[in-house]
């Protein structure tokens, strides 16, 4: 039978094992929190867990959700496609590399902005259908980087994704996690690719995008 959670897939293990500062999506994320004050954090499919133990040394209090529990306390086993109430609201949820495996979209989001405290935070991350390098690769008859996977359900544009995101947040910033390859693999020219991600997010391998409360007025990032 297929395992019945995608961190058990084998394809996540290496993704666990990349140190935290090259990492493609959680590197821009510190960067992203670091002048926020530090509170309530959830991290939904967390994973291992391993990002909010970092931000527990930081000072965050910190709340997990995933679909199987690997010994962390502080990690609810919840399946997020029916719904989640946890009795709190946080100051920061993040989502990365979770919303392309939802099929219920909708009720994702709305659940997700029901445990966002008014001024808290949410990033999201997933990857980019039309990064630079499928614009070919599928000109080309061949299938997508990082967008097309047996265990994606969802695949994202930009202004398709913001349209969801616009339902009940307001787009805050938008950025890209690199246009060819990620630090992990190579230092130098990673470096340079995650920095141009920053200005190009809409080419880029995976958008990332902080989010505030709705009731806020913000400018709304959707070209």
């Amino acid at each position: 039978m297929p395992p019945n959670n995608i961190q058990s897939h084998s394809d996540f293990e290496p993704v666990e094992q990349i140190p935290l500062n090259k990492h493609s999506i959680y590197s821009k994320v510190d960067k992203m929190i670091e002048g926020m004050n530090v509170g309530s954090v959830l991290e939904v499919g967390c994973g291992s867990g391993r990002y909010l133990e970092h931000l527990k040394e930081l000072g965050w209090q910190i709340t997990g959700i995933d679909i199987q529990n690997k010994g962390k306390d502080f990690i609810h086993i919840i399946d997020v496609e029916n719904g989640f109430e946890l009795g709190q609201k946080f100051d920061l949820i993040l989502a990365c590399e979770v919303i392309e495996h939802i099929i219920d979209t909708e009720y994702f989001l709305e659940n997700l902005s029901k445990h966002l405290k008014e001024n808290g935070r949410l990033i999201i991350s997933t990857p980019n259908l039309l990064f630079w390098v499928n614009r070919f690769v599928m000109l080309a008859g061949f299938k997508p980087f990082f967008a097309y996977a047996d265990f994606h359900v969802r695949m994202f544009i930009w202004k398709e994704l913001s349209k969801k995101l616009l339902r009940y947040f307001s787009i805050e910033t938008i950025k890209g996690s690199h246009i060819g390859i990620g630090r992990n693999r190579n230092l130098i020219v990673g470096t340079l690719a995650s920095y141009i991600g920053d200005f190009l997010p809409k080419l880029s391998a995976h958008f990332i995008v902080q989010l505030r409360p709705l009731d806020q007025n913000m400018d709304q990032i959707t070209s």
